[in-house]
């Protein structure tokens, strides 16, 4: 373990630190405007869950349950958008040339995944647990330990099963081809599976009885330490086969555009980074899983258990692919900043075209679910397309944009971004439907809210010498 501390404190650490001194640096009041902005929005949120729930008996059982299915899909979401963290030289160097084990390399490289995962859980549940503790559900300093050993094993298992999975499907197939929809399909087969059984055996027999709990716990990190100590070496061994494959590939087919108009020349540009960037092909899976889950509850669940869920689904589900294609618009900005300055185009000719592309895509992706839910769930039309909608999405797509040009995205942090993302969108939701309450006064400041956004991209990044 002494070589994993080394790697984050010297390669890990540096980069992050690196990373985020550019920011700060390059923007420091908008950095403290928007620390400030997020210290009061989740005050107010802290404030709100605590004064809503305080006085509601809650069951610790199914509070317990359903906090490991919501941590299990967050570390999926984790371990599935950082995938290609380790297609990088780097890492390559040190599984080559140094005396780290790989079992210590992927440890290091999933440390600062951890902390944000920790992080993230823990201003989400915080209120929650200052709920249970003023109830008297918690009795000691243990059951809080206990529960957060419980969720880093959550973390910890996502990790190792997606490492399995993948050894699984490249044994079987090409080691050196990407079977994302398969190992995917297998990964929350294996990982769904296992979690259920092991909830319920842990909820009927050993949720009252700390100290075995605390035992099993411990047993099933050792189990897990074993598995990735013997499978880390074949699965780097694999991505580094994969990575040094990828460059003597064939070549895609080169495509020649000779449109006249502008605007549907950069739209087709764009167009094409997100089909060959795998973007379509993650958020594809993504709203199948969406609209599959929706399925499963639908025919387990009471009406009014389902349409609550149905709105969770909405909320974190619908609203990361709406971020992710947002998103993309920055990363495709930093990645293809000089072929932009090549092209010699007006800003408008640029952002325009982008702009409403991805709109247009949130928007019918929105549709998309709204239907199936009412052809197939009897779900009802009544907000398919409202005012109120259009200026929901309308204030995720630039906000999101917004991201992606202020951050450096890449695989390595592209899932925190993302997540980070959800959780304040979210929680400004919640804090401006609670605080203005009346429609028109919402949708008003989002509209407000989203031009500010869009100006601080054009003024900041849409501009002079890479554009006319």
């Amino acid at each position: 373990m002494n070589s994993t501390r080394q790697m984050i404190r010297r390669v890990e650490l540096p980069k992050f630190i690196g990373r985020a001194s550019s920011v700060i640096v390059k923007y420091p009041t908008p950095i403290v405007a928007f620390i400030l902005l997020l210290a009061l929005i989740y005050t107010m949120y802290f404030i709100i869950i605590v004064k809503n729930f305080i006085t509601m008996p809650l069951d610790t059982t199914q509070a317990y349950q359903n906090v490991i299915y919501a941590t299990a899909a967050l570390s999926s979401f984790f371990v599935i958008f950082s995938r290609n963290k380790f297609k990088d030289h780097s890492y390559m160097f040190f599984f080559l040339n140094s005396r780290v084990k790989p079992f210590e390399l992927v440890l290091s490289g999933y440390a600062f995944i951890y902390i944000s995962y920790v992080l993230i859980i823990t201003l989400m549940f915080t209120p929650f647990l200052i709920i249970f503790w003023y109830q008297g559900e918690f009795h000691s300093t243990l059951d809080v330990i206990v529960l957060f050993l419980a969720l880093t094993f959550v973390f910890c298992y996502s990790c190792t099963v997606w490492i399995l999975t993948n050894l699984i499907v490249k044994q079987i197939f090409s080691k050196s081809e990407d079977q994302f929809y398969l190992t995917s399909f297998l990964y929350f087969a294996i990982l769904g599976a296992t979690l259920y059984i092991l909830t319920y055996v842990i909820e009927k027999y050993v949720i009252y009885r700390v100290s075995s709990f605390l035992i099993i716990l411990v047993l099933l990190f050792l189990a897990l330490r074993w598995i990735l100590i013997r499978s880390s070496t074949i699965y780097l061994n694999n991505i580094f086969i994969q990575l040094n494959s990828e460059g003597s590939r064939n070549k895609k087919q080169s495509l020649h555009f000779q449109h006249k108009n502008s605007y549907y020349l950069n739209m087709k540009l764009e167009w094409l980074h997100l089909y060959r960037n795998n973007v379509l092909k993650e958020q594809s899976l993504v709203f199948f899983i969406l609209v599959l889950i929706s399925f499963t509850l639908y025919f387990t669940l009471t009406d009014y258990d389902f349409v609550i869920f149905n709105l969770y689904l909405i909320n974190f589900g619908l609203k990361e692919i709406f971020i992710l294609f947002s998103l993309t618009i920055g990363i495709s900005y930093r990645k293809y900043r000089n072929a932009s300055y090549l092209l010699n185009h007006k800003e408008s000719y640029y952002f325009i075209p982008r702009f409403f592309l991805v709109l247009l895509m949130n928007l019918l992706v929105h549709i998309l679910y709204m239907g199936i839910s009412y052809v197939f769930m009897k779900q009802s039309l009544a907000n398919i397309i409202t005012f109120s909608t259009l200026c929901s999405i309308f204030f995720i797509t630039s906000f999101s944009m917004a991201v992606g040009f202020f951050i450096k995205i890449n695989d390595s942090n592209k899932a925190v971004v993302i997540v980070l993302a959800i959780v304040f969108v979210n929680i400004y939701d919640f804090v401006i439907f609670n605080v203005l309450k009346a429609a028109v006064y919402i949708d008003l400041f989002n509209v407000l809210i989203s031009i500010v956004f869009l100006l601080f991209i054009i003024t900041n990044y849409i501009r002079k010498p890479f554009f006319k």
